[in-house]
């Protein structure tokens, strides 16, 4: 199989740079560098110094421009990771000139839900599989979680800083993997900062009701606290081990993660969909817009 990377910002490339841990693979090239399953690499950039890097640490094949990485590289996965304002415009160039088999594409897919549902409309006609890389979901402790220890009504909260477009919506596409739809909400406080806000916000679903709550300064932000009669649900990320569960006998259980190398957990769910493992924990199309369409209802919302 063969693979494009389009944009080499932290999350294509970066993060993995920048931090200089073996132990994490936080990007899509340091995920595509590590799996086997990928023989032909190439990455898209008009930075060259970026490209350069991607060349001097993983022997990519480099380019400046979509149609002359796509003239030579024929890619199975293509993986959209540039400025969200870029994303539509990148789809467009890519379809244009060859119909890959499978998409990942950051969040949020487009800042405008028109041009979202215009995407998933030309997957659906051009039978190319969609899926937004939303990367708790393909998280093995959490799919642990979704299917053994989630019990009861559950009340608590989350904790994000970064935006909530950026970060919150991560934490909404989670809860509605593990409770489904959001059925209301109540804003509790919102603010304009640059492309995004700061919100905080207390989400209603038919089987709970969690505070999704905006922490400023707070190096260990983006955790979960959530309790039911049966059991509670710590979820920290700065923590080796971020999942216990407290039964109602007072034990407590570690479920052990992997979120230094979340990127691979969600390539390595790609690649269950490529050997046609009907067994996979992506964020697909239906879902996705299910998801955007809360996400924007409440970011649209004035208090």
């Amino acid at each position: 199989m063969d693979a494009l990377i389009v944009g080499l910002g932290n999350i294509g490339l970066m993060y993995d740079i920048n931090e200089n841990k073996r132990t994490f693979i936080r990007t899509h090239s340091k995920a595509l560098y590590c799996s086997k399953y990928f023989t032909k690499i190439g990455v898209v950039d008009t930075n060259q110094s970026k490209i350069n890097l991607a060349k001097k640490k993983y022997n990519f094949k480099l380019f400046k421009k979509i149609p002359n990485a796509l003239k030579e590289i024929k890619p199975h996965l293509v993986i959209i990771s540039s400025e969200t304002k870029n994303h539509y415009k990148n789809f467009k160039e890519i379809i244009k000139y060859h119909i890959p088999k499978i998409v990942l594409i950051e969040k949020p897919i487009s800042n405008d839900i028109k041009k979202i549902k215009k995407i998933l409309n030309i997957c659906k006609k051009k039978k190319i599989k969609l899926f937004t890389n939303f990367i708790r979901r393909s998280e093995p402790s959490v799919i642990n979680i979704k299917k053994k220890v989630l019990k009861g009504y559950y009340e608590g909260c989350i904790y994000y800083n970064k935006g909530f477009l950026n970060n919150g919506s991560h934490w909404i596409n989670l809860l509605e993997y593990f409770f489904g739809k959001v059925q209301n909400f109540k804003i509790c406080y919102s603010k304009k900062i640059g492309f995004d806000k700061n919100i905080s916000v207390k989400l209603i679903f038919k089987k709970s009701s969690i505070f999704l709550l905006y922490k400023k300064n707070d190096k260990n932000t983006n955790y979960m606290q959530i309790n039911s009669k049966f059991n509670k649900i710590n979820y920290l990320n700065a923590k080796k081990k971020i999942f216990y569960k407290r039964n109602i006998d007072g034990k407590i259980k570690i479920i052990n993660n992997s979120m230094n190398k979340y990127q691979l957990n969600v390539l390595n769910e790609i690649i269950k969909v490529f050997k046609k493992n009907k067994e996979y924990n992506l964020c697909g199309q239906k879902e996705a817009l299910s998801n955007f369409k809360t996400i924007f209802r409440i970011y649209n919302t004035k208090i």
